[in-house]
């Protein structure tokens, strides 16, 4: 990965590194250049623009996330589409995360513009809730590195252990001025929670 001032001439095709702002619009950070971007940036007396050009060993910031984040996603995690250098993992059920430590601190030590987090091991989780993220620090990342970070984990270092699926039953006491309307709710109550762990409740 190449970053620095580029002449306009050879701008097209390059990554703009910081956001410009032009007449009636602006150019963003991260932005691949074309040429109708170069001619606006001339015709705002530009001459130069400070940007990144990816080598051919290259993989840029979103491919580069999505292959670890692949990596990494184990049973019953799936994978989000890549953004901004980002890419989220999901649980794809209810249950308890699984996170293995050694191996998650091995793929942050990798490199510096690689990073990988979490959140806490043995965290109920639900359908959809985000549970880890990859983030590309830098525009683009060497083909090399990203499997160094994927053989330092290996696969599947976050996933989720789902419920076991069980029947489950309420039990209440009724008391003299007990109201019916509290009886309900409390049916009510517990048969939500149950079922976002993916548990079956018997009917009153």
């Amino acid at each position: 990965m190449k970053f620095g001032a580029i002449p306009l001439d050879e701008a097209d095709g390059a990554i703009l590194a910081h956001s410009i702002r032009l007449t009636g619009g602006a150019l963003k950070k991260g932005r691949v250049l074309d040429a109708d971007d170069v001619a606006a940036l001339r015709a705002a007396g530009q001459v130069t623009v400070v940007a990144v050009r990816l080598e051919q060993s290259d993989l840029d910031e979103n491919e580069a996330a999505r292959r670890i984040a692949e990596a990494c996603a184990g049973a019953h995690a799936t994978v989000d589409s890549p953004f901004t250098g980002r890419c989220n993992i999901r649980a794809a059920s209810a249950g308890v995360l699984v996170v293995e430590r050694a191996r998650v601190d091995a793929l942050n030590a990798v490199d510096e513009a690689v990073t990988f987090a979490t959140i806490a091991p043995f965290e109920a989780v639900a359908p959809g809730q985000l549970i880890a993220t990859v983030k590309i620090i830098t525009f683009g990342l060497a083909s090399e590195t990203v499997e160094r970070c994927v053989a330092a984990e290996g696969a599947g270092v976050v996933g989720v252990a789902p419920y076991r699926a069980m029947r489950t039953g309420l039990i209440q006491t009724r008391l003299p001025g007990t109201k019916e309307s509290v009886l309900d709710k409390t049916v009510e109550t517990t048969r939500a929670r149950l079922g976002g762990l993916g548990l079956a409740g018997d009917s009153p």
